[in-house]
């Protein structure tokens, strides 16, 4: 019945959310690899481009209205996104730990007083411009909840050398994506149920919008990426291990891939089909 198969869907939804959240605590706790800090560039602005930065170090900086000015239309460009934000993080992160450079062209004139402060004003900048995309990255994922694994994310996981924290990664991975996999076809038996109750009624009009539908948000004004320095996701780190598959995140995407073409959910063309089937009965 469906007061059934709804409470499976509860259920397996609370499973979906329980796999994600121990997913992401076991690559947070995960060392960021040397190699993926060595490939980072030099400053957060190579990281993130002049439009990006320019909204993350300005004053009247909110994370909300930076994400509605950036065109998301795609997975894909949001995936792209995220990287680009989280190598800034761990930039402004390294510098800083990092030693300060003497400069021996320095002028003798200047106190150590005033070296500390300079040094500490810096710290303070890059530890706030470093909390922003933290936040940035945060709201980022609210609004993809199913977004893939990111270059961080993947080269975690290959070079990581504690085995019980790959277990727990691997096997909240595989949970994920079976949770996900039975949310999804409870949602396609219930729309189909939803069809053949209108057709009953000989409604005119035939719903297309399912249960599972991706909610699109309107956007005013975007800004393209792609103008930006930092083009590809693919330039962090710098080589190409094999591709890693979380279905419960969306479609497979390479690690470090360019390819933007996904294969489609195999889920909305089976409603495609079936409400034009239907539609053409009612009429």
């Amino acid at each position: 019945t469906r007061k059934q198969l709804h409470h499976k869907r509860e259920c397996a939804n609370q499973i979906l959310k329980a796999a994600m959240a121990i997913n992401s605590i076991a690559l947070a706790e995960m060392e960021v690899p040397e190699s993926y800090l060595e490939a980072l560039p030099k400053n957060g602005r190579a990281c993130l481009g002049d439009v990006i930065y320019r909204y993350i170090t300005s004053d009247q900086f909110s994370s909300d209205c930076l994400l509605d000015c950036l065109d998301l239309s795609s997975e894909h460009v949001a995936l792209e996104i995220a990287n680009r934000v989280e190598a800034s993080v761990h930039v402004w992160r390294k510098r800083i730990h990092s030693k300060p450079i003497t400069n021996p062209n320095r002028s003798a004139a200047k106190s150590s007083w005033e070296m500390v402060k300079d040094l500490m004003v810096d710290g303070d900048k890059r530890g706030l411009l470093a909390e922003r995309a933290e936040n940035l990255m945060l709201c980022l994922k609210q609004r993809f909840p199913g977004l893939t694994q990111t270059t961080l994310d993947t080269t975690k996981i290959l070079c990581n050398k504690d085995v019980g924290k790959s277990i727990l990664e691997s096997y909240s991975r595989v949970l994920e994506s079976l949770a996900f996999n039975i949310v999804a076809r409870i949602d396609d038996l219930l729309y189909v149920d939803d069809l053949n109750r209108h057709s009953d009624h000989k409604l005119s009009s035939v719903p297309t919008v399912s249960v599972i539908a991706h909610k699109k948000v309107s956007i005013p004004y975007s800004v393209p990426v792609s103008g930006t320095p930092y083009k590809t996701a693919s330039s962090t780190p710098k080589f190409s291990p094999a591709p890693l598959i979380s279905p419960a995140r969306g479609e497979i995407i390479p690690f470090l891939s360019g390819n933007s073409n996904k294969p489609p959910r195999r889920g909305f063309g089976v409603k495609r089909v079936l409400t034009n089937y239907l539609g053409g009965e009612a009429k």
